[in-house]
């Protein structure tokens, strides 16, 4: 996990991420998605998070772009 030390606006981070992990919460449980897969997003998210930590802003831009293109990963019919 990216703590809000390691962030240039630590306040930001601080204040955001509860509120960005709630919604993302909310839409995972309006979706279900979750309920046949629990570790659904995980691989692509850990991804992200490498990528970032690393600095990698080419192949954090590819995952979020991956995500973002398809963020149910095909499972809305």
């Amino acid at each position: 996990m990216v703590h809000a030390q390691q962030v240039r606006h630590p306040a930001l981070a601080r204040e955001f991420t509860p509120v960005l992990r709630e919604g993302l919460t909310d839409l995972l449980a309006l979706t279900a998605l979750r309920t046949e897969d629990p570790a659904t997003g995980h691989d692509a998210h850990a991804g992200l998070l490498r990528a970032v930590v690393r600095g990698d802003a080419e192949e954090a831009a590819r995952i979020l772009g991956t995500e973002l293109e398809d963020p149910f990963g095909g499972a809305q019919g």
